[in-house]
């Protein structure tokens, strides 16, 4: 690996190692605040194609497009949710000296 993006990388596991804080996309209402608009988007393209004045492959790419970004979310709501389990596992003295060793 690139020693900068190592170096980032472990920095960032350290900024996690120290924070308590929840982050907001892993709070309970915030799927439903984010599928109600998806819902609606859906819902409008559906009817814009009854109605002739859009293509089907809007609809069908527009479709995709939102599926990817709702599985890309879910991947990292999951692994915000674990963390805290995982991070009991980790060594954070040896992260410590490898940026030492990175620093030097």
């Amino acid at each position: 690996m690139n020693p900068i993006k190592e170096k980032r990388y472990l920095n960032r596991v350290l900024e996690k190692f120290d924070s308590n804080k929840r982050p907001i996309y892993i709070r309970t209402w915030f799927n439903f605040v984010l599928w109600v608009p998806t819902g609606l988007l859906i819902a409008t393209g559906i009817r814009l194609f009854e109605k002739g004045i859009i293509n089907i492959w809007f609809i069908l790419i527009g479709s995709l497009f939102i599926g990817g970004l709702f599985g890309i979310f879910s991947i990292i709501q999951l692994s915000e949710k674990y963390w805290p389990f995982i991070k009991e596992h980790l060594n954070k003295d040896s992260i410590k000296r490898r940026l030492d060793e990175l620093d030097s």
